[in-house]
C-alpha cells in the first residue's frame, strides 16, 4: 500500500509499512483507493491511503482532547493508558502567513500479575509532533514547509508470564520527516 500525507510518501522504506504517526486533530481529510488510481502514485499495488492536513488561518484556535489517564487496579491503582491530544493553529502574519502544530502522545502500561513485583510491567511511550507553515510570497505564489517528529519507546519489549523480564529488549524508533511545497499559479493557465 502506497501511504502519504499531503503528497508525500510516509511509507516505512524497510518494511513498506504504513507506522508513522500523525495527529487525528491535523487531519482534514482522508482518501483510500483500492483499485484504479492516478500512475502518480506509483506502484501501490495494495491500494492508496492518502491523508491531507488543514492549514490555520487568521483566527488563533487552541485544542486540548483526552487529558485525563485511564486507572486499572491491579497490583495497585495504576495508569493504564493516557492518550492526550492539543493542536494550536493561526495566523505567524494576517494574510500571508499561517500554521498548525499537533501534538498527540500515548502512554500504555501492561501489567503481568503472573510475574513477579519489578519486573511484571512494560511500559510503551509514544508521540508525535505535526508543524506545518504556509507562506504566501507573492500573489500567485505560496510556500509550505512541514515536520513529523514519531517516537516510540518500549523498554521491555516482548514481556509476558512465558517471556520474563530477562527475555526483553529495548525497542526505541524515531522518524522525522520534513517536506516542503512551493507552488506558483500562471496567469496563462
Amino acid at each position: 500500500v502506497y501511504d502519504q500525507i499531503d503528497g508525500f510518501n510516509v511509507s516505512d522504506p524497510a518494511t513498506g509499512q504504513f507506522q508513522t504517526r500523525i495527529s487525528v486533530d491535523a487531519v482534514r481529510s482522508a482518501e483510500v483507493a483500492g483499485s484504479r488510481y492516478s500512475t502518480e502514485f506509483g506502484k501501490g499495488s495494495g491500494g492508496i491511503i492518502s491523508l491531507r492536513t488543514g492549514m490555520g488561518d487568521d483566527h488563533w484556535r487552541l485544542t486540548g482532547t483526552d487529558f485525563i489517564p485511564s486507572l486499572e487496579s491491579r497490583k495497585g491503582i495504576n495508569i493504564s493508558g493516557w492518550t492526550p491530544r492539543g493542536m494550536a493553529s493561526g495566523p505567524i502574519l494576517n494574510g500571508k502567513a499561517w500554521f498548525v502544530d499537533a501534538l498527540e502522545g500515548e502512554y500504555d502500561q501492561t501489567i503481568f500479575t503472573e510475574l513477579p513485583k519489578g519486573a511484571d510491567r512494560n511500559y510503551v511511550w509514544r508521540g508525535s509532533n505535526f508543524s506545518k507553515a504556509q507562506f504566501n510570497l507573492a500573489q500567485n505564489n505560496n510556500l509550505t514547509i512541514g515536520l513529523l517528529v514519531n517516537s516510540l519507546v518500549s523498554p521491555r519489549s516482548g514481556l509476558d508470564p512465558m517471556d520474563p523480564l530477562s527475555t526483553t529488549l529495548r525497542y526505541s524508533t524515531n522518524a522525522y520527516i520534513f517536506s516542503a511545497k512551493d507552488q506558483h499559479l500562471f496567469h496563462n493557465g
